[in-house]
């Protein structure tokens, strides 16, 4: 008995700081979080108003790698949106309900069955040295119970929004010349190309890594066979998903070599193909692929089923990431 009651006070212990952590609790669950990033609103902008371009900064993928999301066809603006799908993250979606371009985003957010919108503000505010970006989040009001829970949201989500705003300053701040202006997307014509390639199945954050150890595999391949680079080496991407891509590293050559079981000879017909010349860091090159894909869709345009990076320039002579070039070719198929 002595036992029970023991219990029994413990237990109205955990009641009574369960319910003084609901009077203190606050009824709704609000956060925000601001950070100066040191380009113009225009710059910084469109890494938010287009949900794709939020991939290499969504604090919540870096969260959940099992996370997987899903993208409204419209790729920017009001009625975008995008669905995610994580072992830690759980389910959810979210909307964009009103846009003032280069100065206010407002989204509605839905949490896994719960069918009640939550709300999420944007603004972007031209300071001295840049563009203050402040990020917000504003639930419904939480029943006298639920209240406690708010303190815990509070907290993961101020962690998530502070991670999330340094990753977009620094991808924002690598960026800045692609992302001032839209994306110029150029209906060009290619000439025959010969490639030496080694084909993988890669996670996004190993590509670097991937190409590291295979350039050199393929260049003394070529020399082996008496072939000399044509051009600036090169990454063909066949496939690609959050977690996996289906890539080839490849080096143009100037004549036609055998392959072997891991090195594989392919030629890229000469023709039309779509066209952006990138210059910024390599992890920003995102919004070229898709501003690509929008302008094919947008004019009825059948692309083939890769594309190409091209590396113009090399990282060891030139440091300042702004001045790199890399040119994303997409064959168009031909009639």
């Amino acid at each position: 008995m002595k036992a029970l009651k023991i219990i029994g006070i413990i237990f109205l212990i955990l009641i009574g700081i369960y319910v003084v952590a609901a009077v203190v609790a606050p009824a709704t669950l609000k956060v925000e979080q601001s950070t100066v990033v040191e380009v113009s609103p225009a710059q910084v902008y469109p890494h938010v108003a287009c949900f794709k371009n939020w991939e290499p900064w969504n604090p919540w993928d870096a969260m959940d790698p099992t996370n997987t999301n899903d993208f409204s066809e419209q790729a920017c603006g009001v009625g975008s949106w995008y669905s995610w799908k994580g072992d830690q993250t759980g389910e959810g979606r979210q909307d964009i309900l009103e846009a003032l371009e280069n100065e206010y985003i407002k989204c509605s957010l839905v949490f896994g069955m719960d069918p009640t919108p939550q709300t999420s503000e944007w603004f972007f505010e031209e300071v001295e040295g840049g563009t203050k970006v402040t990020w917000n989040f504003i639930g419904t009001e939480a029943s006298f119970l639920q209240r406690p829970m708010n303190l815990m949201g509070e907290y993961f989500l101020t962690k998530a929004y502070t991670s999330g705003l340094a990753s977009l300053k620094e991808v924002a701040e690598s960026s800045p010349a692609e992302m001032e202006a839209a994306i110029d997307v150029q209906e060009i014509e290619i000439e025959e190309g010969k490639y030496l390639l080694i084909t993988g199945d890669v996670e996004p954050m190993n590509i670097g890594l991937y190409f590291t150890e295979n350039f050199p595999k393929i260049m003394a391949y070529a020399e082996s066979k008496g072939a000399n680079m044509a051009g600036s080496p090169a990454g063909m991407y066949f496939s690609w998903t959050d977690t996996l891509t289906n890539m080839a590293a490849a080096i143009p050559i100037d004549k036609e070599v055998e392959g072997n079981e891991e090195i594989e000879y392919r030629v890229v017909k000469a023709g039309a193909a779509l066209n952006v010349d990138h210059y910024g860091d390599y992890d920003a090159v995102g919004p070229a692929h898709y501003a690509i894909e929008d302008y094919a869709n947008a004019n009825g345009i059948s692309l083939e089923g890769f594309a190409i990076e091209t590396y113009i320039t090399d990282p060891e002579e030139e440091p300042d990431t702004s001045k790199w070039l890399t040119k994303i070719t997409y064959p168009i198929v031909s009639e």
